[in-house]
């Protein structure tokens, strides 16, 4: 019997409109555990905009409750309508059956296994954060505790650095104005926080912190009491620019 060859896949350009395609995948951490309890993350980029979302997850059960609180963001934000899709692998295909129930009227696409197109642009993503993740975990001796947090700062930074040969970023190509990017912060080192007293504003109390990443929701940064052992976030802060050594 002669060798069956694997069929080459032809390059084929398309031409998507923002929201059109919207790839997902669920990595999961390998058996860390997060701070917060999370064991695995989930990833959503657009095929016209290289701009990702990533959310964590106690459990790959989550996904469908991650997939609408994406799904109501974007939205929001861009006043579209996700009109597909691509899934794989089972958790995957459990998040397709839910939205098929919930009827969402969105169109899915599911790839076919072990073809080079398995991945795709999520699977790509998803390696890259892994990768620059262990990068910074070498380079910091960090607990692997912290790794959920890396990852959304990585996440963060990657959609903020120029498209491709557009001087533009990722996130001035989604939101539409320009992004000072000053505020960045090398992750894992040393910092100091005030914290305030609001029955004395000018005194307050300088705290020891290890510094984790941005917050999501304000324009502030995240914060690990080495004290308290518990995570701030404040925007008044002084860093050391040495690397913390646990």
């Amino acid at each position: 019997m002669t060798k069956i060859l694997r069929k080459s896949f032809k390059s084929i350009e398309y031409n998507f409109e923002l929201l059109e395609l919207i790839h997902i995948d669920i990595f999961d951490f390998k058996g860390i555990l997060t701070r917060g309890g999370n064991h695995c993350f989930i990833t959503f980029i657009g095929n016209f905009f290289k701009y990702s979302y990533v959310f964590l997850m106690k459990h790959k059960s989550k996904a469908f409750e991650k997939f609408i609180i994406f799904l109501k963001e974007v939205e929001n934000k861009t006043s579209k309508k996700i009109k597909g899709f691509k899934v794989i692998g089972v958790w995957n295909m459990v998040l397709l059956i839910l939205i098929i129930l919930f009827n969402l009227m969105i169109v899915y696409k599911v790839i076919a296994l072990y073809s080079p197109s398995s991945k795709g642009a999520v699977g790509r993503k998803n390696k890259t954060l892994i990768y620059l993740v262990n990068l910074m975990f070498i380079s910091i001796s960090a607990p692997k505790m912290f790794c959920g947090e890396a990852v959304l700062s990585v996440n963060f930074i990657l959609n903020r650095i120029p498209y491709k040969t557009s001087i533009l970023t990722l996130y001035e190509l989604c939101r539409g104005y320009e992004l000072k990017l000053d505020f960045l912060r090398v992750w894992g080192y040393l910092s100091f926080v005030k914290l305030y007293d609001p029955k004395r504003p000018k005194l307050g109390k300088l705290l020891l912190v290890f510094f984790l990443g941005y917050s999501l929701n304000s324009k502030a940064y995240r914060f690990f009491d080495l004290d308290n052992k518990t995570i701030i976030e404040s925007i008044d802060a002084i860093f050391h620019g040495k690397k913390n050594s646990f």
